[in-house]
């Protein structure tokens, strides 16, 4: 048997994630759709779920399928589009309340947070300050969530998952190998399909059987993942808290309705999704030094393309870019069913001023009246006219962003 060190026997480690995130949202702002079979995401006939109700999940819906497979299972569903600026504005009022009260916190999606709270028992009790913050949180942001409090993130993450819906765990050291055994192996974070079926394979079922399994078979068996796999149904992780920072990337992307070889119309939706971006960009006070175009074909082929430019946050910029490369992507006899876009190399603003020129300044000064007036009333009140006809209509039709930060 290897003998294998645990850092984490005196740590304390609180994972907090939003219940249903995008479908809490939107009941929380209709009501009446509460206690019915949600789903946000597509329609009956396109698109993919990005959330459903648990009245959903009932009838095995689940984040990930295919909208028609969805509807298949619950023909009785209420299908919406879903927004993603109503979803990231009450994130970041999530954001806000955890970074006015935790000492140090990784924010790893738009609705899921770790927060290290190791030390914190010389002057709190960590299992009643866990608490009371999850419950003010909840209340304040009018939105149900679970969190789980164990030694590492990993456990962390599995007592949330398995107090959900609005759980509340606490997990002393000793307490963690009664808690993790009973469990099946598919409920280790990262254990895939493929991995499951390989433990399985070797009689594997529960976490139990994979911590008293030879550990030396499973490294030779599954190489680096089962070692991992192993590690974690010990209770051993030793990864720490990356603390919060801004996106590496902001994305945008949109299912069309119906196929498309209309260049004017693809070239117009992925304008409408560069403003979108783009005011995104700003909103975080970041500069792009790099955008991405791309365009998925009717036979579900992916086809993507990048261009390097001098970090900025100017619309015309990018949306000059996003023309070149569209046109390095399009081909006239073939058509598409979904666009995208993508800025990367991304840079905090405040660091990259001092380059601006006069024009780039004035370009600033003119896109912050811009933003100023698309916060005021909406983002859809001020577009380029190449995005105008489009911009309404796909705030309504909107793919889902599962971007960090």
């Amino acid at each position: 048997m290897h003998s294998f060190h645990n850092k984490t026997e005196n740590r304390a480690v609180m994972h907090l994630d939003m219940d249903s995130f995008f479908t809490s949202v939107e009941l929380l702002l209709n009501p009446s759709l509460i206690g019915k079979p949600v789903i946000v995401g597509g329609n009956k006939h396109r698109g993919v779920v990005g959330a459903c109700s648990y009245e959903a999940r009932k009838f095995g819906v689940a984040s990930g399928m295919s909208s028609a497979n969805a509807y298949r299972l619950c023909p009785s569903a209420i299908f919406l589009s879903g927004n993603n600026s109503v979803y990231g504005m009450y994130s970041n009022m999530v954001t806000e309340m955890i970074a006015q009260n935790a000492p140090s916190f990784e924010k790893s999606s738009i609705d899921e947070f770790y927060l290290e709270l190791t030390g914190m028992d010389s002057y709190f009790g960590i299992r009643k300050w866990s608490f009371e913050l999850a419950n003010k949180i909840s209340k304040e942001v009018g939105l149900p969530l679970s969190i789980g409090v164990a030694i590492n993130k990993t456990t962390a993450k599995m007592a949330t998952e398995e107090g959900k819906p609005k759980g509340r765990i606490y997990l002393k050291a000793d307490q963690i190998r009664a808690f993790l055994d009973p469990l099946t192996v598919n409920k280790i974070p990262m254990a895939g399909p493929k991995s499951v079926r390989d433990l399985n394979k070797l009689g594997i079922f529960t976490i139990k059987d994979l911590r008293e399994f030879s550990f030396n078979t499973i490294k030779f068996k599954m190489g680096r993942n089962g070692m991992q796999l192993w590690l974690k149904s010990n209770g051993i992780d030793n990864s720490e808290i990356e603390r919060f920072s801004i996106a590496k990337s902001i994305s945008k992307v949109h299912t069309l309705h119906d196929n498309s070889r209309d260049k004017n119309f693809l070239l117009t939706q992925l304008n409408a999704l560069t403003e979108e971006a783009m005011y995104n960009l700003r909103a975080k006070g970041m500069l792009t030094g790099c955008i991405s175009v791309k365009l998925r074909t009717f036979d579900f082929k992916d086809h993507e393309t990048s261009m390097q430019v001098e970090h900025t946050s100017i619309d015309d910029v990018i949306l000059l870019a996003v023309n070149i490369l569209f046109y390095k992507l399009f081909k006239n006899n073939v058509s598409i069913r979904l666009v995208g876009i993508k800025l990367t190399k991304l840079v905090n603003s405040t660091h990259q001023l001092k380059l601006f020129d006069a024009k780039e300044n004035q370009n600033n000064s003119l896109m912050k009246n811009i933003d100023f007036l698309r916060d005021k009333y909406g983002l859809s009140a001020v577009s380029k006219a190449n995005g105008i006809h489009t911009t309404h209509k796909i705030k309504s039709e909107r793919s889902f962003n599962f971007m960090n930060g």
